[in-house]
């Protein structure tokens, strides 16, 4: 049995983060919580095909002012978080850690 390296909560944004055949998502599902006690998923993907990238943006923040996370680990691929959003998650806890990963997608930078 592993010991979760972090007792803290873990925001995850990541593109098609509800999609359990996107072979991505099914390389962090399962190294993230065998990290964390605490996951919280968040999918940009829907919620700009169901609403708009607007609503997408607002509904992460009331989450991320919500659920208080210790750390947020974004998977940006399409631009779909506004730089105002990012700023914003400083002023709602300036001790948050986000991290950002980029791929090996270069056409994407």
């Amino acid at each position: 049995m592993v010991k979760k390296v972090f007792d803290k909560k873990l925001l995850f944004a990541m593109w098609a983060s509800q999609n359990k055949n996107y072979g991505i998502n099914q390389i962090y599902d399962s190294s993230l919580k065998r990290l964390f006690k605490n996951i919280i998923f968040f999918d940009p993907q829907e919620l700009i095909y169901k609403k708009s990238k607007e609503e997408m943006n607002k509904r992460f923040l009331e989450l991320v002012k919500k659920e208080k996370p210790d750390f947020i680990l974004l998977y940006l691929i399409y631009e779909e978080f506004y730089l105002e959003t990012l700023a914003s998650i400083k002023k709602i806890n300036p001790k948050i850690k986000i991290i950002n990963f980029c791929g090996e997608e270069n056409k994407l930078f």
